[in-house]
């Protein structure tokens, strides 16, 4: 009997602890920090870090349409490699509304970039409400 009733007080000192120790600490999560590039000097060609100073486009030539109804945007932009060596690039174009939200994106294409060479990557973006767009480059995968 005597063992009973030890074991009934342990069982509810244990259970009390247990609900004691199981509330959940409260602590905000962390929150993201203000970027300090304003959007309107955002890229609108983003060249991975480690492709920087290797990748040069002339701005005054890139082929540009915004999308409006019944017809898509399309986006021609020239890209030369300034490295000394040839290299595997991969590029795909987003797409953003009126909004600037992005709405689409092209597939990852896979380019190789001869030294000096011009390349000229094309886009279209498959919907007619695409009035901005941005052109990121990596290594290729």
């Amino acid at each position: 009997m005597r063992m009973i009733k030890m074991l009934a007080a342990c069982s509810v000192a244990g259970a009390a602890m247990g609900v004691a120790g199981c509330q959940p600490t409260k602590i905000a999560p962390n929150s993201a920090l203000q970027d300090p590039l304003p959007v309107e000097q955002y890229p609108s060609i983003a060249v991975h870090p480690a492709l920087a100073g290797a990748i040069v486009s002339d701005f005054a030539r890139i082929g540009w349409t915004p999308g409006s109804p019944g017809q898509v945007a399309s986006l021609e932009v020239p890209v030369r490699s300034i490295a000394q060596n040839p290299v595997w690039i991969q590029h795909r174009a987003l797409w953003f509304d009126a909004d600037e939200m992005q709405i689409g994106a092209s597939e990852w294409q896979r380019v190789f970039l001869e030294p000096q060479f011009e390349q000229r990557f094309r886009a279209n973006s498959g919907s007619d409400a695409v009035r901005y767009w941005r052109l990121e480059i990596r290594p290729a995968r």
